[in-house]
């Protein structure tokens, strides 16, 4: 299977993952009215659920050959339909008699999605850079 192939299932699973646990009506037994490090758990969860977002969504559809300018916008992109599945999934819960509307939750995925976009941009800078580097031009001594 090729690679591309493979981000896409990684990508189809995640987006089931995320709707089940946005959506699902099940007990956990973890209390996430309580607090970790001072913060809410659900909060955390939230968070966590959305960190990973960028890079799953970038790795299917990038292309090698994308210019600086084509992957800032690609970023971007990844940004605004996060923040949508985020606002939808909000929105949607709203309407369930066992969910509710949090626009915190909203933030926190949010804060998850441009965390993420940071990582991803990161280590797109990294990885081309020395990518790119050729003997040439490459300062590192032996």
């Amino acid at each position: 299977m090729s690679g591309k192939i493979i981000y896409i299932i990684i990508f189809a699973l995640y987006l089931s993952a995320l709707a089940l646990l946005c959506f699902g009506h099940f007990s956990t037994g973890i209390d996430f009215s309580s607090t970790l490090f001072g913060l809410p758990k659900d909060k955390i969860a939230h968070f966590a659920m959305f960190l990973p977002y960028p890079l799953i969504t970038y790795m299917p559809f990038h292309k090698d050959s994308w210019s600086s300018r084509q992957i800032i916008t690609a970023i971007c992109l990844i940004l605004i339909s996060g923040a949508a599945i985020g606002g939808s999934i909000e929105l949607l819960q709203g309407l369930t008699d066992y969910r509710s509307c949090d626009i915190m939750d909203f933030r926190a995925d949010c804060i998850g999605l441009l965390c993420g976009s940071v990582i991803l941009l990161s280590f797109l800078t990294i990885f081309r850079k020395e990518q790119h580097e050729t003997p040439m031009t490459n300062n590192r001594h032996p």
